[in-house]
Order: structure tokens, then C-alpha cells, then sequence
């Protein structure tokens, strides 16, 4: 895959002070804003300041949250990932939690359509009793279309010891589609819950309980969920859907 553009990295970080978790962000092509605050948690949305993913984008998003705070971040809009004409693009994401830290993120579908090839990663390294929810869709291909080709990375690392390294790509382009049976089957509509577990619970247990209430209205058809308990602790949950 080729990209041409420099990487234009987003930079968002959760402190505590005086017992009250503050945000700040050093803004690429997304920005986090703060909607809300109480003591050590922050609620925040993600908003994109520019259009993407494009032909040879390379995104960057890290985050990092302080010893004992809690965020709660939900993205504004779909990403969709348009026809590179040849030209691959890059999302990549770093997460560290400090011990006690909860990130709880709600992100809205990423859409890839005919003829965008898009290399995602997410890289996160979690200390102590640190607790990550990344609940993420992806949508292959906008109405009549087949859609592209996303290869997703996945690592997950606690005090330096892997809790999930998975790699997946989705397509929907002929060349490759025969393969997909065995990852998606004829669904072209993938969403998964990654769970770490432990700290954070009534957060998280509120945010999940607003994703599913919220799932009803979302234009996804509910899917039959399976389960994967992880041997490190956590879950990852996925749901292969239609659009409605």
C-alpha cells in the first residue's frame, strides 16, 4: 500500500490535578473537546476538522490517561474511507493507561468504500489495573457497493505482557471475497467490543448499557454476538450485522 501524505498526528491527554482530571489536546486532523468534567472523569467527543480518509492520508490519534482517571470518549461522525484511486490510507492509534486509568471509547462506523484500501492499527499499552473499552463498527462499502479492503492490527499490552494481538483484514472486492466467508461471511457490517476488565466498572457498565439503548436506532441490523474470553482477562465481543 502506498500513502504520500505526512502523518498528521492528534494528541489527547487526561491528567488529574488537585483531584480533578483535566483534558487537553494538540489537535491534527481531529480534535477532542471536553463535554463534560466531575472530579476524575471526563467526558470528551471526537470531532475531525477535515475531511478523511483520503487517498494517501496517513492519520495519527494518541491518547494517554493519568493514574486514576476515567474518560468517556464517543465519536461525533462515521469515518469514511473514500476510492484512493491507488493510493492506500493510514489510521493509527496509541493508547496508554496509567494504573486505575479507564478509557471507555464509543466510536462511530468506519465506512470503506469501493476501491479504498486503509491499514488501521491500534497499539495500546495498559499499566497495573488499567481498564480499556474500545467499541468499534466497520461498514464495508456504502448502499450497492461491494466495498474495499481494511486490514486491521490490534495490540494489547499490560505491564509488557500481550492480553490481544489480532490481525483481520475485511474486504468486499471480488478478488479476495471467496476468503472472507471465513471471517464475516456474507455480513458487511463487522462490530466489535474489546474489554480489558478491571478497573472502571460503573462507567463503563453506563456507557454500554447508553451503546446498546442507542444500537436500536443506528441503522444496523442486531446481529447474533460471539463471545471471546480472553486468557489474559477481558472480552472481545463481535457482532457480524447488515445495514438496515
Amino acid at each position: 500500500m502506498t500513502t504520500r501524505a505526512e502523518p498528521r498526528t492528534t494528541r489527547v491527554a487526561v491528567q488529574c490535578h488537585d483531584g480533578d482530571a483535566r483534558l487537553t489536546c494538540h489537535a491534527g486532523t481531529f480534535s477532542a473537546r471536553a463535554t463534560s468534567a466531575s472530579g476524575r472523569l471526563v467526558s470528551a467527543v471526537l470531532v475531525a476538522t477535515e475531511a478523511s480518509l483520503l487517498g494517501g492520508d496517513d492519520l495519527a490519534l494518541e491518547i494517554t490517561v493519568g493514574a486514576g482517571c476515567t474518560v468517556a470518549l464517543t465519536d461525533v461522525a462515521a469515518m469514511v474511507a473514500y476510492d484512493g484511486r491507488g493510493l492506500g490510507a493510514s489510521w493509527r492509534v496509541s493508547i496508554d493507561l496509567a494504573a486505575g486509568a479507564c478509557l471507555d471509547w464509543r466510536c462511530e462506523p468506519l465506512v470503506v468504500t469501493d476501491g479504498a484500501h486503509v491499514v488501521r492499527s491500534l497499539e495500546a499499552r495498559l499499566a497495573g489495573d488499567a481498564r480499556l473499552v474500545v467499541d468499534e463498527t466497520v461498514v464495508l462499502g456504502r448502499t450497492g457497493q461491494a466495498g474495499g479492503q481494511l486490514e486491521c492490527s490490534t495490540e494489547v499490552w499490560r505491564d509488557g505482557r500481550p492480553v490481544l494481538i489480532e490481525q483481520v483484514t475485511y474486504a468486499g472486492h471480488a478478488e479476495v471475497a471467496a476468503s472472507q466467508r471465513f471471517v464475516r461471511g456474507p455480513s458487511r457490517c463487522v462490530r466489535t467490543r474489546l474489554d480489558t476488565g478491571t478497573g472502571g466498572t460503573a462507567v463503563v457498565e453506563a456507557s454500554r448499557a447508553a451503546a446498546e439503548a442507542g444500537s436500536a436506532g443506528s441503522g444496523l441490523d442486531a446481529g447474533d454476538a460471539v463471545v471471546l474470553r480472553l486468557a489474559a482477562g477481558g472480552t472481545v465481543t463481535r457482532w457480524l450485522t447488515q445495514p438496515a
